[in-house]
């Protein structure tokens, strides 16, 4: 793997001000879909048990650069989707899309912004559309907010409990931020499928 999609070599290396950074692009760039999310909550908890941050600045580092980059997605979206998803005859980028998005937002939002909160690649595409879908800007407001915050906590402190648990065990903690990320990702295929099985039911 990358050193730049290495949450064990991103966080000591760039400490907090590059945690924030990579959390904003993680959150509120298309591009961000790469970089890690929960791994990089998890290695950043166990760096606090070894006393190289404080977890209650970690914590809100972490709360401010997720919200933050959730802010840039949805004004991304806001401002250029209706531009981009104008054409009537386009393959991809159909008015009719737009019209579906906002659609879906307005049934589904809030539900759909605490949940791909907790599901990689998911979660940095769902603010732009919750933009582009025209969402109630304080609806997306309190959501955001509540699922950054349970987000980052959860994360954070399992990092720093498993920090303090196996006492820096590099092996043991590369296999549960494995487990982590495996457990995400299986999470938010469930979710899909799910909500597939509504779509196809209606």
């Amino acid at each position: 793997m990358p050193d730049f999609l290495n949450a064990n070599y991103l966080v000591p290396a760039f400490g907090l001000a590059g945690i924030f950074c990579i959390l904003i692009l993680e959150a509120g760039l298309l591009i961000g879909v790469f970089l890690p999310g929960d791994s990089l909550l998890f290695i950043a908890g166990v760096f606090a048990y070894k006393g190289t941050f404080s977890l209650p600045l970690l914590m809100i580092i972490c709360f401010l650069g997720t919200f933050l980059g959730d802010q840039l997605g949805f004004f991304i979206g806001k401002k250029y989707g209706p531009k981009i998803f104008s054409s009537e005859k386009s393959l991809f980028f159909k008015k009719a899309h737009l019209e579906k998005t906002q659609k879906f937002f307005q049934k589904h939002g809030p539900k759909t912004i605490l949940i791909a909160r907790f599901i990689p690649i998911v979660r940095t595409g769902v603010p732009t559309f919750a933009g582009v879908g025209n969402m109630s800007y304080k609806t997306f407001v309190i959501y955001n907010t509540i699922g950054a915050l349970v987000w980052t906590l959860i994360f954070t402190t399992l990092g720093y409990i498993a920090g303090r648990v196996f006492k820096g065990d590099v092996h043991m903690l590369g296999y549960i931020t494995l487990g982590i990320v495996l457990i995400s990702v299986l999470f938010g295929f469930f979710q899909i499928i799910k909500s597939h099985k509504k779509i196809i039911s209606k």
